[in-house]
């Protein structure tokens, strides 16, 4: 693939009250983590294509036709997409349902750091790196990305999911 490359971990990264971004937690074999979402829901939702960028393309257009639950799971494995707190609940829900289904350990280790996350009372949001070119949070500045001064981020909110339409029938 030309521009999907997955990292060793799966990065967690918290949002602080202040809107730095930082490093929270990480789960080995990220391959367990985007990869095994995406691959899965390729299967379910019958995508065609090889293993290569344009048929990640259409998986990902192909979010307005999934259920609501795997919208939940796909979006979170997009870039800059941080999963409020208030939410944060919501998304475990999904994602819990998702893993009882489709078992990833990667998946699983990550709704033990969610957890945490969700009584950490430091912690106003969470969000994700799970692939190499994904560098939001941590892009060699000298300063944190910071949700209140920077804006290359989105919000992972149930408005999100609903903007999200089957738009085929």
């Amino acid at each position: 693939m030309n521009n999907i490359q997955i990292v060793d971990a799966l990065e967690v990264f918290a949002v602080r009250a202040n809107g730095d971004v930082e490093k929270y937690a990480e789960v080995k074999n990220s391959f367990g983590g985007a990869m095994h979402t995406w691959l899965t829901l390729k299967d379910t939702y019958h995508i065609p294509g090889g293993f290569n960028e344009a048929m990640f393309r259409r998986l990902w257009d192909s979010i307005g036709e999934m259920s609501e639950r795997d919208k939940w799971v796909m979006a979170a494995t997009f870039d800059a997409f941080i999963v409020p707190k208030e939410h944060l609940a919501t998304y475990m829900e999904h994602l819990r349902s998702f893993v009882e289904e489709h078992p990833s350990t990667t998946l699983r280790e990550l709704l033990t750091i969610l957890m945490n996350a969700l009584h950490d009372p430091e912690v106003m949001g969470v969000c994700f790196n799970q692939t190499a070119t994904a560098d939001t949070w941590e892009s060699g500045q000298e300063r944190a990305y910071n949700i209140q001064k920077d804006e290359k981020h989105k919000f992972l909110t149930p408005a999100y999911i609903d903007s999200r339409k089957k738009w085929r029938s």
